[in-house]
Order: structure tokens, then C-alpha cells, then sequence
């Protein structure tokens, strides 16, 4: 799509996140939680005896 002209990039991204986040009070540290990143969560309910290595809940 050789007339295809993007309104939006990637330095564009990082400042609407970063206001964003500012915005809302999210911390690097809450971002990086189980919260908002899957793996640290699958790995807390293992954990926790709440799912098997399969991912069904015990």
C-alpha cells in the first residue's frame, strides 16, 4: 500500500502512553505486576495451587 501515510508513530506512541499513564497514576512497577503481565500472573496461581502446569484450575 504504497499510499498508505500513517498518522501515528512510534515516538508519537511512547508520549500518548506515557501521558496516559501519568494521567491515570500507573507506575513502572505496577505495569510490570501480575496485574497487567500474564506470565507473573500464571505463575502466581500455580503458586497458589489454583491451576495445574496445564492451566486447568485444581
Amino acid at each position: 500500500m504504497p499510499e498508505f501515510q500513517p498518522k501515528w508513530t512510534v515516538p508519537t506512541g511512547v508520549v500518548e502512553l506515557y501521558e496516559a499513564f501519568k494521567e491515570h497514576g500507573l507506575t513502572a512497577e505496577e505495569v510490570q505486576s501480575r496485574k497487567y503481565v500474564r506470565l507473573k500472573q500464571l505463575n502466581y496461581l500455580m503458586e497458589s495451587n489454583t491451576i495445574d502446569k496445564q492451566l486447568f484450575f485444581v
